[in-house]
Parts: structure tokens; sequence; C-alpha cells
């Protein structure tokens, strides 16, 4: 893996040596997290290999991109995704010393990435939006593991197929190769959940969970500093996950932990509130009205009615509408349009082939049609949660922000991975697939109909102001 890495950089002349051995230590971190969280089996470990080799290799060519392109030097990178412009330009201001303009809403990653952004270029700071996808990786094999009974050798077969599962998601890993907040928000998230999941093993059985109290804290804190809609999913997380029976028969001790966590929550919302930093983010958690600007650029207007009126939708047409939203917003981005965002980071040409992903959706369904009554109830109150929050930001966003459902995989997966460990050999399982690929594939082509008939003037794409 190494050596593919340096054989990559020696042909790419905007990539240094020093972006591999940045990498090497994004796999040692990883490594460390793998035997940390106890999904450091030798499956385990091969498939954090092969993720580490792609999410490095994109890595190297989005960054030889960045450097060379239009002119552009590694002082002065070629960044035109609006998003990660910002960002580079608060990150190099922070590490200077300078406070620039705008709430701190949109400023916090900034501030983040201006620790190492001191000390390294554009390529440290990717090789820290990589550590980030990974430690993703790593919390939702943990997220699996636990879910699915932790002990056993299932338990680790199905923590496995997750992590695998969650690698195979492009647009998820093309996050932790540009300079954007969603992979370091993804991980966040998934470290909270995993955190949650083990105090509530940890505390039906009596004991006193504090090293996975303090981790989810710190996970907390850190989604809230970073995608503040994220808290109010996590309070509905804890909620969920919260241990009612262990608590009827231990009382308060049993369940305190989640009680801490949920008080600090709701500091939390009340002290960025008090600070006017959530004066708009939290009424754009139940409103899309203002967070979200739809224009149009080539193709697509057939959607513009659509998406142009459901902000302002009635409720009931919101709800009759979900599942069209629902189907939106998994199979965004489109495959065809794979070529738009380019500029963005040659990595975001493969996050538009979302196929995997749309496998492991029709795996999901099947999980919450057909398994719930014989899965692990840990695993069942983790993918209700997950899909009832899936569910919630297409209702918010209309389908047409799909990004923001990246942080709910680790909840998803591993429920498509419990059903690819066990049901594999299922004849309903084939049958459900069949039927699946079919309305996906009819899906698909229809929306490349009406694609290839828009003039190609009037593409439709969603921008989001309000920096997500």
């Amino acid at each position: 893996m190494v050596l593919f890495w340096c054989v990559m950089t020696a042909f790419l002349p905007g990539v240094g040596f020093g972006a591999p051995v940045g990498l090497v230590v994004v796999w040692g971190l990883t490594r460390l997290a793998a035997r940390w969280l106890g999904v450091d089996s030798m499956p385990c470990r091969w498939t954090l290999v092969g993720a580490m080799a792609f999410l490095g290799a994109m890595l190297l060519v989005n960054l030889d991109f960045f450097c060379t392109a239009a002119g552009a030097t590694p002082a002065d990178p070629y960044i035109v995704n609006p998003d990660a412009a910002r960002n580079w330009a608060q990150i190099k201001a922070f590490a200077s010393g300078l406070m620039p303009d705008g709430f701190f809403n949109y400023q916090a990653y900034g501030i983040i990435m201006s620790i190492p952004g001191r000390f390294l270029g554009l390529g440290g700071l990717l090789c820290v939006n990589a550590l980030m996808t990974m430690l993703a990786i790593v919390f939702t094999g943990r997220i699996a593991r636990e879910s699915a009974g932790f002990d056993g050798f299932c338990s680790m077969r199905v923590a496995m197929a997750a992590m695998l599962m969650t690698a195979c998601v492009l647009n998820f890993m093309a996050a932790g190769t540009i300079l954007l907040k969603d992979a370091m928000a993804c991980a966040a998230f998934a470290a909270a959940v995993t955190g949650c999941l083990a105090m509530r093993r940890r505390c039906a059985a009596g004991e006193f969970p504090l090293a996975w109290l303090l981790l989810t804290l710190a996970a907390t804190a850190l989604a809230m500093l970073v995608r503040m809609r994220s808290l109010y999913m996590l309070v509905f997380a804890f909620l969920a996950l919260m241990p009612w029976t262990a608590g009827r028969r231990g009382g308060f001790r049993a369940l305190w932990p989640f009680i801490a966590t949920l008080v600090f929550c709701v500091g939390g919302i009340v002290a960025m509130d008090c600070v006017g930093d959530m004066a708009d983010v939290t009424g754009d958690a139940l409103d899309m009205d203002s967070p979200v600007v739809f224009s149009a650029s080539p193709r697509g207007s057939s959607l513009t009615p659509f998406i142009e009126a459901y902000p302002t939708a009635p409720l009931w047409l919101k709800l009759v509408s979900l599942p069209f939203t629902l189907g939106l917003q998994l199979l965004l981005p489109l495959p065809w349009t794979f070529m738009r965002h380019f500029d963005y980071g040659p990595s975001m040409v493969l996050a538009h082939f979302g196929f995997p992903l749309y496998i492991e959706a029709g795996l999901v369904a099947y999980f919450l049609l057909f398994c719930i009554r014989r899965a692990p109830r840990a695993l069942v109150v983790t993918t209700l949660a997950g899909f009832v929050l899936y569910a919630g930001i297409a209702f918010l966003y209309g389908g047409t922000v799909s990004r923001y459902s990246l942080m709910l995989l680790p909840m998803l997966l591993p429920s498509a991975a419990w059903v690819a460990v066990v049901s594999l050999r299922e004849r309903r399982l084939a049958g459900w697939m069949f039927v699946y690929g079919l309305v996906i594939l009819i899906a698909l082509t229809v929306g490349y109909y009406y694609y290839s008939l828009a003039p190609a003037g009037n593409d439709l794409y969603c921008c989001v102001t309000s920096a997500g």
C-alpha cells in the first residue's frame, strides 16, 4: 500500500513525498483506533487496508489537481468549491491569528483545522479529513458489533461487512479527499452513536461506562461545532437508544450517563443560542425556506416546479411526497452527471456512482420489512432510529441535500451487513433484491429520460447557502 502511494507520488508533479508520509500516519492511527474498538480481526484489517489504499489514491490525485490546475501552486491551490474555498481562506486566516467575519457556525471547521494548519499544508489538511473518514469506517464496525450482539463470531463478521459496505459508498469516501466538513461531521456522529451503544450495553450489565461517556460527550461537542443540526439528530438517537428496560430495573443509576449526555446536548443548544450563533440554525432545523436556495444551471429542469414549491408546500403534501423524496435522496448525486463537479476534485467523479449504496439500501429495506422480529433488539432500534432520521432529512429538504444523510450510514449499514451475513442464502432475499433492482433501474431510466429531454441550459442543482 505504501509502495503504491510512493509510485503514484513519483508520477504526480503536484504531490510531494510528505503526502504519503501523512497517509502512513493516518493508517497508523486507524489501526490503533480499530484495535481499541475491538474491530481488528484479520478480515477487518484487510477491509481497512483496501479502504485506506483507495482513499489514499483518491487523495493524492485530488492533491495533484489542486496544486497544478490552472497554474495553481501548493501555496495558492485551485479550489473552486465555494464551501472548500471559504474553509481554506478561514484556515489560513485563523492560522495567521486573524479573525474573519461571519457566523461562528461557518467558522468552527476552519478554527479546528487551523490548529494543524499552522504546521501543515493542503496535503496535511486533506490527510486530517482522510483520517476522519477512516475513523468513521472503524466506528461503523464497532456500531455493527455492538448492535449485533457484541460477543461471538457472527458479530465480528457483521462488523467486517459493515466496514466494507461503508468503504464502498463512493460519496462517503470522496468526502475524505476534499476540504469540506462532511468527513469530520460523519466521524463525530459515528463516534457519538458508538459511545451511546457501548453505554447501553454497559448500563444494562450494571457497569460504570466512564470512558464511553467521555467519548460520547467529546464526539457530541465536535458534532455540534462542525454541523450544529446534527445535535438535534443526536438527541433523538440518544433517546431512542436509551436502555429503558434496564432503567426500570436499575433506576437512575442505569440511565444517568444518557441523562448526562442529554443535559449536555440541551446545554450546548442553549449556549449556542445565547451567543447568537444558533439564531438562524434553530429555525433551519425545522424550516427549509432560509437555508436552501434552488437555482438553474444545465438540465434537469423537469424537477424545478416540485423543488421550488417544496419549501412552502403544506405539511400533508410533504408527507405524501415522502416516498419520492426518500428515493431522490438515495439516488443523488445522479450517475450521468459525473463530470459536473470535476473542478471540485477528480474524486467527485466517483462520488456520482452510487450503485453500491443502492444495493445496500435494498438490504436495509429487506431488514426493515422481514427481519425486525428475529434480529437483535439493539440492531433493530439503531436501524429504526437511523431510518427515521434519514426520512426526516428527506422531509425537511425534499431529498435534494443527500450529503446530510451520509452521517446516518453508520446507523443504517449494520442492518445491511447483518442481512448479508445471516440471510444471504434466503430465497426471499433473492426475490426481494430482484424486484428492488428493477424498481431502481426503472427510476434511473425514467430520470435519465426526463434529463435528456430538458434543454441544456436549464439544469437544476441545489446550493446550500447555510454551509450545512
